[in-house]
């Protein structure tokens, strides 16, 4: 036990094993296709990545699939995580695993500087190692730190930015507040919601202010830097919704969603509480140190009321989004990450408590406990297919024989698909797209081929509709599982 609290306790061993464990558990399901949870999700940031690299590599441009007959140019958030999967592709070709890759290369990123920002509070490289730790094998995390999402871009990045900046307001190198600006901002462009590191933030500027450690200089950077975070997240969520607007392809929508009724929104806070926040966010085995730091703090120990006031105000304001976004908690899970920076702080504080205990074997139970849970809770979304979708599309040899019938060029009705998107990404085509049955109709099917629909690819677990039948000039050479493809009249 005193060897591996030697490892621990060494900044470099001790992330060379959190980098070890999280590479080793996870380098198996790197080469894999969009699948488990959130498929749709995954498929959308593929498709925008795979489109960067066929079409135009111009940021401001994404593209999109479900694009009728225009360019598929539209408005979305920041594709930071996307156009970086672009790079890689332009240089070896388009490859969906290296989606996989790039995510976990970003949380890596996430992985480092939460350790640095642990060490930076607690001044122990033990305690940021544990924190470290816990946070690594957060279920949620362990399952999408190798998915397609542009969150854990956002995530990792807005931890890089607050670390940059608590160190900047200590030394004050300017230099430092320069990286906290970059990172933070490319935060906020990917995603909004993590511009929510502001509130800590603002507590550390307001107690700075009234302790007069700031020069007029100071001051004057820092209300550039307020201006530019935020001014720059806003201003590219305004041109994207104009280029929506401009395209007629709506992508994403800035809206507020709370749950429906006040009984639906006790069910979702419920389920927030009892299964996403003790199993999948913070892990039933790190419930012991967070508790003992929420123990802690009621008894009143916390001396320092800077760090009591940020804390404060951040769950306040984090609270505050999780009621106007209750509607999205009740399944995206992936909509807490703001929350888990705070959280696996505390939890860090409940380590540091227990080694001052001495509580060593304890520590190294629920350290070895965390990833088995993380693995036994998500392993399933790695290995089984999405039941629900056609099996030709975790066929590797179906998905090639698709490839090859289909002309680059040629528009397709693809579906039905509720996702608008997962069809078009694991068949590679582009057009239409429709929900079964109401959207698919012969007046619908007539518009799509005068806009030069010329083929169709259909899902035939769907009984094909008899108003469609004279529309379809021949059925293609394809055996597939679940799909059939067919060329349409003109």
């Amino acid at each position: 036990m005193d060897y591996l609290f030697g490892i621990f306790a060494n900044k470099r061993k001790g992330l060379l094993v959190v980098f070890l464990f999280y590479t080793f558990t996870h380098i198996f399901f790197l080469n894999l296709p969009p699948k488990g949870n959130h498929v749709w999700r995954q498929c959308h940031t593929s498709t925008v990545a795979r489109n960067f690299a066929e079409e135009s590599m111009n940021i401001l441009r994404p593209r999109i699939d479900n694009r009728g007959k225009s360019d598929g140019v539209t408005g979305m958030p920041f594709p930071s995580f996307e156009y970086t999967v672009a790079l890689i592709s332009k240089v070896f070709g388009y490859h969906e695993g290296f989606n996989r890759v790039v995510a976990f290369l970003y949380f890596a990123l996430g992985i480092w500087y939460f350790y640095a920002l642990l060490f930076f509070l607690f001044k122990n490289n033990t305690v940021a190692f544990c924190g470290t730790w816990a946070f690594t094998f957060s279920p949620i995390l362990y399952y999408h730190s190798i998915t397609a999402l542009p969150d854990v871009v956002a995530l990792s990045t807005s931890i890089a930015g607050f670390y940059y900046f608590l160190v900047w307001n200590e030394h004050k190198k300017y230099h430092l507040l320069l990286f906290s600006l970059l990172f933070l901002t490319l935060a906020g462009m990917t995603k909004l919601q993590y511009l929510a590191i502001g509130f800590p933030i603002a507590v550390v500027v307001v107690s700075s202010f009234l302790q007069k450690k700031y020069s007029l200089l100071d001051l004057t950077l820092l209300v550039l830097f307020g201006l530019l975070v935020t001014g720059l997240s806003l201003a590219w969520y305004d041109y994207a919704l104009y280029m929506i607007d401009v395209s007629g392809l709506k992508d994403f929508g800035i809206s507020f969603k709370p749950a429906k009724s006040f009984a639906k929104a006790l069910d979702i806070l419920s389920k927030n509480i009892y299964t996403h926040f003790t199993e999948q966010l913070i892990s039933i085995p790190n419930l012991i140190p967070f508790f003992v730091a929420l123990y802690w703090l009621v008894r009143g120990n916390l001396t320092n009321k800077e760090i009591g006031w940020m804390f404060g105000v951040w769950a306040a304001g984090l609270f505050a989004y999780h009621i106007i976004e209750l509607h999205q908690m009740e399944e995206h899970m992936y909509y807490m990450f703001p929350y888990l920076p705070a959280l696996f702080i505390v939890a860090a504080k409940g380590y540091e408590l227990l080694l001052n205990k001495g509580k060593r074997l304890l520590i190294l139970l629920i350290l070895i406990s965390l990833p088995i849970v993380a693995f036994a809770g998500t392993f399933h979304n790695f290995v089984n297919e999405n039941k629900s979708l056609p099996k030709d599309f975790y066929n590797k040899e179906q998905r090639q024989a698709i490839d090859d019938l289909i002309p680059d060029d040629a528009l397709c009705i693809v579906g039905p698909d509720y996702s608008w998107t997962i069809y078009h990404y694991f068949t590679h085509t582009k057009g239409s797209t429709f929900r079964w049955p109401r959207e698919f109709s012969e007046r619908w099917l007539k518009k799509k081929i005068r806009k030069n629909s010329t083929y169709l690819i259909w899902d035939k677990r769907n009984p094909m509709p008899e108003f469609a039948k004279p529309y379809l000039a021949e059925r293609l050479k394809y055996e597939g599982t679940d799909l059939e493809i067919y060329k349409l009249k003109k």
